[in-house]
């Protein structure tokens, strides 16, 4: 588990180096953008997430999953990328204007229109990215993803601080993967070859289509919020929502996804037992959640007042959004490991059907949620997930051969030293609105989550190594 360990470090400096990058954009970008622009610019994000999920149709994750790996199928893979991304591509550029009326914001179109072509560059991404991830080489892939977050960071504040316009976040998507491409094919030696061969694609078929339709029903269900509160409540709201989830929700999801990017290229070429992999997999996610519990707590607390100092008064209903949206994101600590775990053991059909189940459930609680306003929606959806949460657990303990209990049990302490952090914060009245700014006690309470996070990772990572 060295290389696992070590690809983990890499792949975390990564993420948090981003979610650093990402902290900074968003407290400069408040400040000359409207809750609007943000609206607009989560309705593009969708759009994007939805053309990277359809254009890879889950040939990437097989390039990590096979044990055996040869040059024609590397190259069928590359070239169906690039394809579907350009047919994508030319789609949504010729139907904007409808694509835009469809989610209930007609004056999103402009910039749905710009950012179209991101779909093909996309594409050249992908299968160099995942090489990469194959051969662990993570601090490689650690320094393009900083370089590039970096880059497109400053295009986005020139742009913003001009324009005043949701296009500083399209030129910052330009900036930043216009530099990645060039430096992943500096990095990697892999070139693709005229020649296709696309009937290798048959040998990743069953595998590659179960996850592509898992990808889109969880797309669906991860964006359902998203989507209904752009028709139902606006872009206005819309922006106030999507920053809770930059602020908290997102952040958390990148970092538990750095296991999972390591998982399953370290897993599936492992010759661990299932039982000792088993094994690391819980205390992994129980280390992850130890460190991430008290910091939720803390912020769970102080989330009033830092939306007030750090995005300003036309920010304070993100905070409201933040009290169901921040233990949500302690579920989803866990729930985004998990796809690794069926991807690893090839039981992408059960993550097929897992997909199905929760996006009909998700979306058909949003739905009724939605004209009751952002907090509902919040509570709903982390009620919903709350139940799913559980069921999912269910079936990876099922696929480890492991008992829930066992699943439970790793889950029940960090849990209770996230309460209890939580518990601190209430009973020495952090959480009162009306105490104006930040004050020492505050501080400290903060400070001292902080060290308590750190404390438990030191002892975590030695058992996780």
């Amino acid at each position: 588990m060295i290389s696992l360990a070590k690809g983990i470090k890499w792949a975390g400096l990564s993420q948090g180096g981003r979610l650093l990058l990402q902290l900074v954009s968003v407290i400069i970008l408040a400040r000359f953008l409207a809750p609007k622009d943000y609206g607009i610019m989560a309705i593009v994000l969708i759009i994007m997430s939805a053309g990277q999920i359809i254009k890879d149709m889950g040939t990437g994750a097989s390039i990590l999953q096979r044990r055996d790996l040869d040059g024609p199928l590397v190259n069928a893979i590359f070239f169906l990328n690039i394809a579907i991304g350009f047919v994508l591509a030319m789609s949504v550029a010729m139907f904007s204007g409808r694509i835009a009326i469809l989610l209930g914001s007609p004056e999103a179109v402009g910039v749905i229109l710009s950012s179209s072509p991101l779909l093909i560059l996309g594409g050249l991404a992908t299968v160099h990215q995942k090489l990469l991830e194959r051969q662990e080489r993570f601090e490689t892939l650690a320094k393009i993803e900083l370089s590039a977050s970096a880059v497109g960071l400053v295009a986005a504040v020139i742009v913003a601080y001009q324009t005043r316009s949701a296009y500083a976040f399209v030129i910052q998507l330009y900036a930043a993967g216009t530099l990645s491409v060039l430096l992943l094919w500096r990095h990697n030696s892999w070139r693709p070859m005229r020649k296709v061969n696309w009937r290798r694609l048959g040998e990743v078929y069953e595998f590659s289509v179960n996850l592509f339709v898992f990808q889109i029903v969880n797309y669906f269900q991860r964006n359902a919020d998203t989507m209904i509160i752009s028709k139902v409540l606006g872009a206005s709201s819309l922006g106030q929502y999507n920053m809770a989830h930059r602020l908290v929700l997102f952040p958390i999801q990148s970092l538990a996804s750095v296991l999972g990017r390591v998982m399953v290229p370290a897993y599936s070429q492992s010759d661990k037992s299932l039982s000792d992999l088993s094994m690391h997999y819980l205390m992994t996610v129980r280390t992850v959640i130890s460190v991430l519990g008290p910091l939720l707590g803390a912020i769970w607390v102080l989330r009033d007042r830092m939306v007030a100092l750090l995005l300003g008064e036309q920010w304070l209903q993100v905070s409201e959004v933040l009290t169901w949206i921040i233990p949500l994101g302690y579920l989803q600590v866990v729930m985004s490991t998990t796809g690794s775990i069926f991807i690893f053991r090839g039981r992408t059909d059960l993550l097929r059907n897992i997909g199905v189940v929760a996006s009909v459930a998700v979306v058909s609680a949003l739905i009724v949620a939605a004209p009751y306003g952002l907090e509902c929606v919040a509570k709903t959806y982390f009620l919903v997930m709350f139940v799913i949460f559980w069921c999912v657990i269910w079936l990876v303990m099922r696929v480890l051969d492991q008992s829930i209990w066992k699943a439970a049990s790793m889950i029940m302490f960090p849990t209770v030293i996230s309460l209890t952090v939580t518990y601190v914060g209430v009973s020495l009245g952090i959480d009162d609105k009306s105490s104006g700014y930040i004050n020492l006690v505050e501080i400290v309470y903060f400070v001292g989550a902080l060290i308590l996070s750190g404390a438990l990772f030191v002892l975590g990572r030695a058992k996780v190594s």
